[in-house]
């Protein structure tokens, strides 16, 4: 149970920096190349999503975890992490199309 608690404190920490990402004036600045202005679209696509689904997709792809490995860490059923990792992404690319 320690593993889990320990796990969603340093994904919360991390949110606080896709937090502060979403918050700065980075993309009103012009002289900002179009990656970071991509970078502010996906942290905020991210950030409108669910938690259960946000943590899953953060620990998959920015801390390049197998599935396996997310289940066993936040302690849920392996096909869980799945459907929370197929239906986040439907979700992200959703929302990323309204962005662009």
């Amino acid at each position: 149970m320690h593993k889990a608690a320990d796990a969603s404190a340093a994904v919360a920490r991390r949110y606080e920096g896709l937090r502060r990402l979403i918050r700065s004036p980075v993309a009103a600045n012009p002289d900002v190349g179009a990656g970071a202005v991509e970078r502010v679209h996906m942290a905020s696509s991210l950030s409108e999503l669910p938690d259960h689904k946000r943590e899953v997709l953060f620990l998959a792809y920015y801390l390049d975890m197998t599935q396996p490995e997310v289940a066993g860490l936040l302690d849920l059923p392996l096909g869980t992490v799945k459907s929370r990792t197929r239906r986040g992404l439907r979700a992200l690319a959703r929302r990323l199309d309204a962005h662009a």
